[in-house]
């Protein structure tokens, strides 16, 4: 299984303090996986977005099987 996160930094959220607002979305990211249903059933594929702290969409996570 892999997990993947992608952020894109070039909003305006990222340009003062981009490790703050970074960390805050996987900090936020971790809250919700841990009452994700079980991330690791066979066959199935978890996937979401993320947010920047002006709620704009700024990247995507996902939980896949290994190739």
């Amino acid at each position: 299984m892999q997990f993947t996160l992608s952020i894109d930094l070039e909003n305006d959220a990222f340009q003062e303090a981009p490790g703050f607002e970074i960390a805050r979305i996987m900090n936020r990211l971790g809250s919700r996986l841990v009452d994700h249903p079980d991330l690791t059933s066979t066959g199935a594929t978890h996937q979401g977005s993320v947010h920047d702290k002006n709620g704009n969409r700024v990247g995507l996570w996902s939980v896949e099987e290994g190739k």
